[in-house]
């Protein structure tokens, strides 16, 4: 996906900015709009906003799977399993979940599943 990291977008509506176009400024975003919704009696404003990117959202639950691998110990053998993996040492969790985040990201870059969306901050509403 093409970096727009900053550059301005264009919507009627506050929440969804999805035109795929982009522009250098606000005031580009600006005219843009007046000039594109002016045409429109059913259009009042619209809305420009800053594109700002989002990063992977890997969130990893040590917690969770450890639970998940106790569980499914306790499922195949029974009661001797109760305690498997449930009083790991906390440095051990946050090494597991560095890990595991890593093996995650470097998974979701080489299949190219990178987000091709974005937020929008610093938006402004534009009376017609």
């Amino acid at each position: 996906m093409e970096n727009n990291e900053g550059k301005w977008v264009v919507s009627t509506s506050p929440e969804f900015f999805n035109s795929g176009d982009y522009y250098e400024s606000k005031e580009e975003a600006i005219a843009f709009g007046l000039i594109e919704y002016a045409a429109y009696e059913t259009v009042k404003k619209f809305h420009v906003g800053q594109v700002e990117s989002v990063g992977l959202g890997v969130c990893v639950n040590t917690d969770s799977i450890l639970e998940h691998i106790n569980q499914s110990m306790c499922d195949e053998v029974g009661e001797a399993a109760d305690d498997y993996l449930l009083y790991t040492k906390q440095e051990h969790d946050a090494e597991l979940e560095e890990e595991l985040s890593n093996v995650i990201i470097k998974w979701i870059e080489k299949h190219s599943y990178q987000p091709t969306f974005f937020k929008v901050i610093n938006i402004e509403s534009v009376d017609i």
